[in-house]
Parts: C-alpha cells; sequence; structure tokens
C-alpha cells in the first residue's frame, strides 16, 4: 500500500459523511440500550419512593452458618446503599457481582452494599457462591414476600437507596462498576 492510498483511506475515514454516520450509529444504540433498560425497569419500584425496611430484618449468612443479623435503619443513614437481589444459579448473576464487588472495595467509606439471595434451594447453595466469589459485603437471605415488594421479576436487580432510604436508582440484568458508580453517583 503506498502513502497516497493510505492517506486517501485516512481522508476518507474522516470525511464529514462517515462521522456523521458514526455518529447516527452511536446515538442509535445508546437509544436503544436507554430503552431496553427503561423497559427492563419499568415494573421496578419507583424512584422517590421510601424502600420496604423489611430487608433490614432479614437472617445474615455468616461464613460459621446461618445467624440472625437485624439491620438497624441508623446503620444505612448517611451513605447511599446498594441492594442487589440475586439468585446463585444466575449466570448473569455471577457475571456482574465482582463489579459490585469492586466497587464496594473502593468505596467503602461512601457506600454500604447489601446482596439478598433468592430463588434458592439451601443457606449452602449461597454459602458455596459467596465463597466462589470472595464477597465482602453482607449476604442476607431473602424470601418470597421481599421478591414481591421490591418487585423483583428478573435477576439480577440492584436498587441505590439514598441516605433517607429512598430510591434513587434501579435496574435489572447486567451493570458494569462505572454503571453502578453512575446510579449511585460516585
Amino acid at each position: 500500500m503506498t502513502t497516497s492510498t493510505l492517506t486517501k483511506r485516512v481522508r476518507n475515514w474522516f470525511s464529514l459523511a462517515n462521522i456523521k454516520a458514526s455518529i447516527l450509529n452511536i446515538s442509535l444504540f445508546v437509544g436503544m440500550f436507554l430503552m431496553i433498560d427503561w423497559f427492563q425497569s419499568s415494573h421496578l419500584l419507583p424512584t422517590e419512593q421510601a424502600a420496604p425496611v423489611n430487608i433490614l430484618q432479614l437472617p445474615e449468612l455468616k461464613e460459621s452458618g446461618l445467624a440472625v443479623q437485624l439491620f438497624e435503619p441508623q446503620m444505612l443513614a448517611g451513605k447511599t446503599t446498594v441492594v442487589y437481589f440475586f439468585a446463585p444459579w444466575c449466570n448473569v448473576c455471577h457475571l456482574s457481582i465482582g463489579n459490585l464487588e469492586n466497587l464496594y472495595q473502593s468505596r467503602r467509606d461512601d457506600i454500604n452494599v447489601i446482596a439478598v439471595a433468592l430463588s434458592y434451594q439451601s443457606s449452602n447453595e449461597i454459602a458455596d457462591f459467596v465463597a466462589d466469589k470472595n464477597l465482602t459485603f453482607p449476604v442476607l437471605l431473602g424470601t418470597n414476600e421481599v421478591m414481591k415488594r421490591y418487585s423483583v421479576r428478573g435477576f439480577p436487580t440492584y436498587y441505590v437507596l439514598d441516605e433517607q432510604g429512598k430510591v434513587v436508582g434501579k435496574t435489572q440484568g447486567y451493570s458494569t462498576e462505572i454503571g453502578l458508580r453512575l446510579r449511585a453517583m460516585l
């Protein structure tokens, strides 16, 4: 390939028509992504609504077995809280929970993270999932009632709560660490 051919190709690539087409393609992709995200989260709790507090009274999975841990609402005050609903059999949960762990490790002083296991057969199944993923945030054992109260229809489902416990962000499905930061405004 000669220098003039290469120069011609570079000029062609940077032509106004190609730039416009690229911008249009990116805009369409972002628009489709936002529509899918909106559709997936349209059934979730509305933003600015206080999240049901019954989650704070679920049993916590401990390495040494099951221990009942009653979280006081004051424990969550002053920090943004990400509540992550997952199922141990969910492949997307296996892929995405590492992003949540990374966010928690990097912003531990600014946020609370609580994972709630749903749709499981035994606490051992959850313990294996937690050990496999090396999770360091609290993992609670959820119930069908919690699933209904939080409108969880798919996994994973995330809610971001502000310092007063109001829903300020929500999504369902895979989320990157950057996506979680944007939703939590961290």
